[in-house]
């Protein structure tokens, strides 16, 4: 491990959190500089706690370093404190493993999962003294990469980038790598390193493609301007997921990360068509992993780092073919090592007493369903194909099996909504069962993208949108980011899903009830449900998540309320 420079440990003792910038983890990899060809910086636009749960990360720094002439090290962006000491200290980015700034690496690639990171991108390459326009850099820079869903859309951004990769990345960047290497070993320059890149399926060379537009704005054509350029780059696909083994060693945070836990990938892509996810076209096609090799992984990740719960992870893990025989292979060893199994993307209408059963053997997680929209009309018109009987079948069953509550998902400013469409989202079904049922319910704006097959319908005027929201505002209190970053400014601490208890809508019409609020596991005080808009404090995480008995069989119409 490299030292600490002494402007670097006076830098942290100036920030709140220090442990996002040391490195040092449980699990990191380390290398002789003098025996690595190749050497990577994975840079993920975003603070430590959001890029340590991105298992897309985990997966190639692992597939990555398994090569011994190759080293991938972790970059992520510093937040506000921490950037504003490196500025004022002239300390360059560095990734967390050697110390070295990033303009020491051949490679440095950045994961673009969402838009709103791209300004992240331009703050990190300027930390790092790196010109930002890929036109400004020669061989003398390193080669600057992206990959991730946004590189589907990839325009916005090819300006700042060497390469985009388009597609699937485990093979992809062994490919870029092995380039890379060769590039070095035979003197190449920068044009001859791209047109070498550019024949690598699913690689996108910006420089060498003219991009027309037409007037409004939309793009007309893509045509190469080099011989030998493929005219039209396809994505790529891993075609066999049993062909590359899980990660069985993680990099464990020593800050929390917003997911840390163990996580196994057991299947890609979806098969369900919903209009408004961007990852089920993008994930396509489907494919699964083995029952055998998902357990054998898992249970080497979890001895290898400790984590006593383990997450199936995927668009929808209930879809897998074997779902059943996957469970049965992890409870023949997870009960005796006190691991706890985790199914994060369940499908309301296969859920089954057999799933509860084999996932609660050790404890029970928290249950979510993803109604998406309250009215089966609306559900129809986004192809969610799921009705409310559905629904409530699966929260029966939650609540026969012991869970004592269930988390609904909707979403609001879908196209083709009408003015009460949100409202029906909680008040219709809920105003039937809430007696019977205690459930949670978020309820996010949905954001257009251009690969949404429902971003080009028709949409609801603002007005109807910002009376859902006054709905919303008066029937919800702002839940606080699941981040653990506690700087963040007021406009980054509050979340645009508010979470709220269901039940709420029902005794919202009756504002001189009041309502017994749940802080910390006690009841405190009680308020009129007209005053709780008002109330500046939003409940956290650290807030108790489940009722407490005494409240699960108050009277018909008391509502508790969860972070």
């Amino acid at each position: 491990m490299a030292e600490f420079s002494p402007k670097f440990k006076e830098a942290l003792s100036l920030v709140q959190k220090p442990g996002r910038y040391t490195g040092g983890e449980p699990g990191c990899v380390y290398k002789d500089k003098s025996r690595v060809d190749v050497r990577m910086a994975f840079c993920f636009p975003d603070t430590y706690e959001i890029g340590m749960s991105f298992l897309g990360e985990k997966i190639l720094y692992d597939i990555l370093n398994r090569h011994e002439n190759w080293w991938c090290e972790r970059a992520f962006m510093p937040w506000t404190d921490m950037k504003e000491q490196m500025e004022r200290l002239d300390i360059p980015l560095y990734c967390l493993e050697s110390k070295d700034p990033l303009t020491d690496f051949d490679i440095i690639g950045f994961s673009l999962e969402y838009e709103l990171a791209y300004t992240n991108v331009l703050a990190m390459l300027r930390l790092s003294g790196i010109p930002l326009r890929a036109a400004d850099r020669d061989e003398r820079w390193p080669l600057i990469i992206s990959g991730g869903p946004c590189v589907c859309n990839a325009e916005p951004m090819a300006d700042f980038f060497d390469i985009m990769q388009l597609g699937e990345g485990e093979q992809m960047l062994q490919d870029i790598c092995a380039a890379v290497e060769r590039g070095k070993k035979q003197g190449w320059n920068k044009e001859q390193l791209l047109l070498e890149l550019a024949k690598i399926p699913g690689v996108y060379v910006p420089s060498f493609y003219d991009v027309t537009y037409r007037e409004d704005g939309r793009i007309e054509a893509v045509t190469p301007n080099r011989p030998g350029v493929p005219a039209r780059v396809t994505k790529a696909i891993v075609r066999d997921m049993d062909s590359f083994t899980p990660p069985e060693n993680f990099v464990v945070p020593l800050v929390g990360a917003v997911q840390d836990r163990a996580c196994v990938e057991v299947l890609r892509g979806c098969v369900r068509g919903c209009r408004f996810c961007q990852a089920g076209q993008l994930y396509r096609p489907f494919r699964e992993r083995s029952p055998k090799l998902i357990s054998d992984s898992a249970r080497a990740l979890c001895r290898n780092t400790g984590y006593d719960e383990l997450s199936l992870s995927s668009l929808s893990t209930s879809d897998h073919s074997r779902l059943e025989e996957i469970l049965d292979e992890l409870n023949s060893w997870a009960e005796a090592d006190h691991v706890s199994l985790s199914l994060p993307s369940l499908r309301v209408d296969n859920f089954s007493e057999s799933l509860v059963e084999k996932t609660t053997k050790v404890r029970k997680s928290g249950l979510t369903f993803a109604a998406e929209a309250g009215t089966q009309r609306l559900r129809d018109v986004i192809n969610k194909n799921v009705t409310w009987e559905q629904i409530e079948r699966g929260c029966r069953i939650a609540f026969s099996e012991g869970y004592t509550s269930v988390k609904l998902y909707f979403m609001m400013g879908l196209p083709t909504r009408r003015s009460r469409s949100w409202t029906c989202s909680i008040r219709s079904p809920i105003d039937r069962r809430a007696r019977a049922c205690r459930s949670r319910s978020a309820s996010p704006a949905l954001c257009p993208s251009p690969t949404r097959r429902s971003s080009s319908a028709p949409r609801t005027a603002a007005s109807p949108c910002a009376r859902s929201r006054n709905i919303c505002s008066a029937a919800c209190i702002p839940a606080r980011s699941r981040s653990t970053t506690t700087t963040a400014p007021q406009a980054c601490s509050r979340v645009c899903s508010p979470r709220v208890t269901a039940v709420w809508a029902v005794s919202s019409r009756r504002r001189s009830r009041t309502v017994p609020f749940l802080i910390r596991g006690r009841n405190t005080s009680t308020m009129t449900a007209g005053s709780m808009r008002s109330r500046p404090a939003a409940l956290t995480r650290t807030f108790t998540t489940t009722a407490p008995s005494a409240w699960t069989r108050s009277r018909p119409g008391t509502i508790w309320m969860s972070a």
